[in-house]
């Protein structure tokens, strides 16, 4: 009975201590702990229709006290800084302005005369009569026929239509695009005028900058059409750098460029594929592979079809990928059994990527390609798993290696109560 409330428990550790960021965005937004903007204005694309009450809420820190930075619906459903102090629709409240960082709370009817309109500021709450108007709601500055820039830092915003929250407003950038990514909706919005400025990640663990880094490769098996297995590189963050034979990707932290030498092919079933010319060998196929290195045997790999070091295409056996090492420019050789003409290999492509599963080369490139990594840091979480064998897991769990964080989790405590049971067996 103790060895079983010990494992409950242990569970109960794994879950507590896999945190991960607050917001799970897709694949290719990073989210950032606030975003800086210097004179922007920033829609939030939603529209508050007449007798439709708005709440606003949005934690954040004006960067200064002069001027007239504004935040809310043009017409007196706004809130800002006026003559030194907070203002509800440019009428000062009994507060003096600051730039500390302050939660607010906004709320009225949009499109009524005379209307309540509240400003609560870290649960001081302010009320005037305002005339309003309806239109988009600004996350920065007032959008429309007359509009007012703003320079702040915000952490979130979150917008509600009578009560129904309709935007979830994260800090987020999307390669250089900085903004605010909307959960309710998955959109993701900018400024239209003015600098948006892109604060550190969000992160709930370590952040870490990149290093410079050489790619790797590990060949995990054999893989076969029917049996794909995709072979693992090197990571760091969200960057993935590649490796085949001697040939690898390369990221120099000072200049932060990366230097492709490993080209990636993504099969579909649309390329220009041809069969090979002959009777002997009746299931080989030509598949073109832009920028490959000439001059070397072998070398590309795939996650459906194992690699053979060869010097001709006569050489490769069935289920097998290869390449010439004197002749075949910028194509790789696939030898698939059971397929007889092109257009059947081309189906089977295409069935592949349709089922989310394609098939994949990697192979040198004849010239290596730079660009450059927008990132200077990212998530790093620790987890520590009490047991006799596992005592420290590292993960990033962000975009789509969540997925295989938690898979390792899973595995791990499945090892650990094993581990456990055996001990309480021999007890």
């Amino acid at each position: 009975m103790g060895m079983k409330k010990f494992l409950l428990g242990l569970v109960g550790i794994v879950c507590a201590l896999f945190a991960v960021p607050a917001h799970a965005l897709p694949d290719g937004y990073t989210e950032l702990s606030y975003v800086n903007s210097v004179s922007a204005i920033v829609p939030s694309n939603i529209s508050i229709a007449d007798n439709h009450t708005l709440v606003l809420e949005t934690d954040m820190a004006f960067s200064s006290t002069s001027g007239n930075p504004l935040v809310g619906i043009f017409g007196g459903l706004y809130f800002g800084i006026s003559n030194g102090a907070f203002s509800i629709g440019n009428i000062e409240i009994n507060m003096t302005a600051n730039t500390n960082r302050h939660q607010f709370v906004l709320s009225g009817i949009a499109g009524q005369s005379n209307t309540r309109v509240t400003l609560n500021v870290d649960n001081d709450t302010f009320t005037i009569q305002r005339n309003t108007i309806n239109g988009i709601v600004g996350i920065l500055g007032l959008p429309g026929q007359n509009p007012y820039n703003a320079s702040a830092t915000v952490y979130k915003t979150r917008i509600y239509d009578n009560n129904v929250l309709v935007g979830n407003f994260v800090p987020a950038k999307h390669g250089d695009d900085i903004g605010f990514y909307n959960t309710v909706n998955n959109t993701f919005v900018t400024a239209t005028t003015g600098t948006l400025i892109a604060g550190p990640i969000a992160c709930d663990g370590t952040v870490v900058n990149y290093t410079s880094a050489t790619g790797t490769v590990t060949q995990n098996g054999t893989p076969t059409p029917d049996n794909p297995i995709e072979p693992t590189f090197y990571t760091q963050g969200n960057m993935v750098l590649r490796k085949v034979g001697d040939y690898a990707d390369t990221y120099d932290a000072s200049t932060g460029k990366i230097t492709r030498r490993v080209g990636v092919l993504t099969l579909t079933g649309t390329e220009d594929i041809a069969k090979y010319d002959s009777n002997t060998y009746p299931t080989t196929y030509t598949v073109p592979a832009p920028n490959k290195l000439e001059g070397v045997a072998g070398l590309p790999i795939s996650n459906s079809f194992a690699k053979v070091d060869v010097t001709g295409i006569s050489n490769i056996p069935e289920n097998k990928i290869g390449a010439s090492a004197t002749a075949g420019n910028d194509i790789v050789w696939i030898n698939m059994s059971g397929k007889t003409s092109a257009e059947d290999f081309k189906s089977w492509l295409a069935e592949q990527y349709a089922a989310g599963t394609p098939v994949t080369v990697y192979y040198p490139f004849k010239t290596a390609t730079t660009e450059d990594w927008t990132e200077s840091s990212y998530c790093y979480l620790s987890i520590k798993i009490a047991s006799t064998k596992y005592t420290e897991t590292m993960f990033n769990p962000l975009n789509t290696a969540l997925a295989n964080a938690v898979a390792t989790v899973n595995t791990v405590v499945t090892q650990t109560i094993a581990q456990a049971g055996s001990i309480a067996t021999l007890q």
